[in-house]
């Protein structure tokens, strides 16, 4: 993602794993309501499905990992 760019708030079908590559950026999640967070290099989140979640930078570039997980399933323990 470039400086001062995001990705628009959305949900997903199944989780999803993002991987911060390079650079540093902010995250939230849970919509309008969901608290910011700073994400850098090394930092992983994890976006539950249904949730809404974005993500955009501010004076600096952002590189990451999309990992789509399978969809989720019930187990009986």
């Amino acid at each position: 993602i470039e400086p001062h760019g995001a990705m628009e708030e959305h949900s997903a079908s199944v989780p999803i794993l993002f991987l911060v590559t390079q650079g540093n950026g902010f995250v939230r999640l849970g919509g309008s309501e969901g608290e910011a967070q700073e994400v850098t290099a090394g930092d992983a989140v994890l976006w539950p499905v249904g949730l809404d979640h974005m993500v955009w930078t501010e004076s600096e570039r952002l590189e990451a990992i999309v990992v789509e997980g399978p969809p989720e399933r019930g187990y009986t323990l």
